[in-house]
């Protein structure tokens, strides 16, 4: 670069040179010339005032320049001669040309029409300022080698400080203190020395700069949330990966419009009336694959003088808390459902007897037995509304023992001797011993719903069988029955709270609608599995698969 601007800077030089060589010489050639055209003038006159001015002898003659005696009637055709013939008076030059010799002539015209002509040299101005041309040249040559020498000095000490810049990245950059013999000016070390240290103080800066930089890209982009800061034009300045995951984009987003990042209106609107207002807003949509909720907050971004300077969207996935919102909602209608309908049946029956009308002892006492019915039935739904919520606010099970699933098994068909006998259906338990880690509780509470609901949606006469299975990571206990059997639209809703199949004839036989639920959080505390198979008319199994040890996360 320093070679560039010197040549460039000589070019420039010489050419000026040689354009102020050209244009003095020609004005110094028109000087010249003009001063000779005066000489000759007044030689010219000199000599028409002789008397004779013929008579003029040779001594006389080489004392003057070179005079020409034209007699009337034989002028040649020299422009002045000419002009002196018709005028009086009459004067040429050759053109201006500072390398050869001019010639400059005037004439005058005698009383007798003699014309007398004087005429001499000037010689070219361009040699003669050569020498000041040379002399010039000479000086350039050396204020150039004058001026490489301070441009090396200069560019040595940006250069240093460009690197310092350059390497700011580096511990405090790199500092370049220039030697006295490489710079030969005092005043231009101390500049240097100072140049260095600012730009030491400036590559301290840009580190600190760049690890701050890269610090909040780093928590922005680990953000779960979702952040974009808009400008007042609604114009992305900043996006974090999340936002970008959250609505699918692609690309550089900065610079872009709101649209280019979503076409919801919801969303622009929102943003829009946030810019123009100041006013935070909040709005809650589902994402381009519909899969998730997203809770979107907007706040207004404010200038030192608390005018609205843009505005910052931070997005949230609230799938799981609007999910619990609605299922808790649910939950809430369908136990008040649930029980509201015994209590109302109580009331009934409680306000009949309480009356006095019923006389028939008999009438009084089937009253009373639909009393005692719809009070278990409430106690029952209440027993397992408490156990459901147990079991939700629960993150992994304790109270762990090893236990054997085959004897437990055999502990609920025990249980439901009574319900088995009035049902008319055989069970059995077959199988492995079921050695395994885990709550003794849970595990029966989960196998007599499962053994509880074969019982009661099977037919006269038909038959459950429970089959127990281990391996060396799982133990399986798979419940089949011979029952009614699920109709295929409704097995994968069975296990959700208060779903019943056939409602009637699940509230006719004291069904709550929660023990599956209530199995499926048991086998939730274990990372089990459940398999289902069902056919209308057929009969029902369910398999449940779970951990030998409460130490396997997944299988």
């Amino acid at each position: 670069m320093k070679r560039t601007v010197i040549a460039e800077n000589l070019m420039i030089v010489l050419l000026a040179v040689v354009v102020t060589w050209v244009v003095t010489a020609f004005l110094f050639q028109n000087v010249l010339i003009d001063a000779k055209r005066s000489d000759l003038k007044s030689v010219l006159c000199l000599v028409q005032q002789y008397p004779n001015p013929q008579s003029v002898t040779n001594e006389q003659k080489n004392l003057l320049p070179q005079i020409e005696f034209i007699e009337p009637g034989k002028a040649d055709g020299t422009p002045e001669v000419l002009q002196a013939e018709k005028t009086g008076y009459g004067e040429h030059s050759d053109s201006y040309n500072i390398l050869s010799d001019s010639t400059v002539a005037v004439a005058g015209k005698l009383s007798n029409g003699t014309i007398i002509r004087v005429h001499g040299i000037v010689p070219g101005s361009g040699y003669t300022l050569l020498s000041i041309l040379v002399a010039v040249l000479v000086a350039v040559v050396l204020i150039v080698r004058q001026a490489s020498r301070i441009v090396t000095n200069i560019d040595f000490v940006f250069k240093g400080a460009a690197m310092t810049l350059e390497r700011a990245g580096n511990e405090g950059g790199v500092t370049v203190n220039p030697a006295p013999e490489t710079l030969q000016y005092v005043d231009l070390i101390d500049s240097a020395h100072e140049l260095a240290k600012i730009s030491t103080q400036v590559s301290l800066k840009v580190k600190e700069l760049y690890i701050e930089n890269k610090r909040i890209d780093y928590l922005l982009n680990n953000m779960n949330e979702g952040l974009v800061v808009f400008d007042r034009d609604m114009r992305i300045l900043v996006i974090n990966r999340s936002a970008s995951r959250f609505f699918d984009a692609v690309g550089e987003m900065k610079g872009k419009n709101v649209l280019r990042l979503t076409h919801m209106p919801a969303i622009a609107d929102a943003l829009q009336g946030v810019t123009q207002s100041g006013e935070p807003a909040a709005v809650d949509i589902r994402n381009p694959d519909g899969k998730k909720t997203l809770q979107i907050l907007m706040s207004a971004v404010h200038d030192e003088e608390e005018n609205t300077d843009g505005a910052i969207m931070l997005i949230s996935d609230v799938t799981e808390i609007r999910l619990a919102e609605q299922i808790r909602s649910e939950f809430v209608a369908n136990a008040s459902h649930e029980l509201k309908t015994p209590l109302t049946s109580i009331k009934g029956f409680s306000e009949l007897i309480d009356t006095g009308i019923i006389n028939d002892p008999e009438k009084a006492h089937g009253y009373l037995e639909h009393i005692r019915t719809e009070t278990e039935r409430m106690i029952g739904l209440i027993g397992d509304i408490l156990k459901l919520s147990e079991l939700e606010a629960t993150s992994h099970d304790t109270g762990m023992v090893q236990l054997s699933m085959k004897l437990i098994a055999q502990k609920v068909c025990g249980s439901l001797y009574n319900q088995i006998n009035m049902k008319n259906v055989s069970v059995k338990v077959t199988g492995d011993i079921g050695s395994m880690e885990a709550n003794p509780d849970h595990m029966e509470q989960m196998l007599l719903n499962l053994v509880d609901n074969a019982v009661k949606y099977n037919k006269p006469g038909g038959s459950v069988t429970v089959e127990v299975t281990q391996s060396e990571e799982t133990v399986s206990v798979k419940v089949s029955d011979t029952g009614v059997g699920i109709p295929k639209e409704s097995q994968q809703r069975v296990f959700e709270r208060f779903y019943r199949v056939d409602k009637s004839r699940s509230r006719k036989l004291g069904g709550t609608g929660l023990g599956l639920s209530i199995v499926k959080h048991i086998v939730g505390l274990y990372n089990g599995k459940i398999k289902l198979e069902s056919e209308t008319g057929q009969g029902t199994s369910i398999e449940i698969i779970l951990p030998v040890s409460n130490e396997t996360d997944e299988f």
